[in-house]
């Protein structure tokens, strides 16, 4: 009786841990209370976002810094409004020596006060808009 609890455990363990799409390539806003959005959805299109001072968010793209692109966001936004807090690259996990394996790329931020920005990130070789491959359009808006 006692081996086949276990064995259910397990099996329901091993089944849980397959409902989560680690290769998912969407990016994401994480942490965001009372928006309702879920991510920066497709190029060209502008996702929105309200915050109140002081809230912190978390954006994750799937990227993979092996071929030397990665996620920049470019200035011109307001840093009166929003603080750019982190900007961290994890690997996704792999076997052993294989090479060329993707990641996802976060950038954590923060509302400091009212007001209205645009961030605007870019995935490209050099960090800047003149080589992107992909772009991710923002409008955030903070307020008591």
């Amino acid at each position: 009786m006692r081996g086949a609890a276990l064995s259910l455990l397990g099996a329901v363990l091993v089944l849980s841990a397959c409902a989560i799409d680690p290769l998912n390539t969407d990016p994401e806003v994480r942490g965001l209370r009372g928006t309702g959005i879920t991510n920066l959805g497709d190029p060209g299109e502008v996702s929105d976002v309200d915050l109140r001072p002081g809230e912190s968010f978390r954006l994750a793209f799937d990227a993979n810094a092996t071929t030397g692109y990665g996620w920049a966001l470019l200035p011109g936004y307001s840093e009166t409004v929003i603080e750019l807090t982190g900007d961290e690259y994890r690997s996704n996990s792999s076997p052993f020596g294989m090479v060329g394996v993707g990641g996802t790329q976060y950038f954590q931020l923060r509302a400091l006060a009212s007001g209205e920005t645009q961030l605007r990130f870019v995935y490209s070789r050099s960090r800047t808009a003149e080589d992107a491959v992909e772009e991710r359009l923002l409008n955030v808006s903070v307020s008591e």
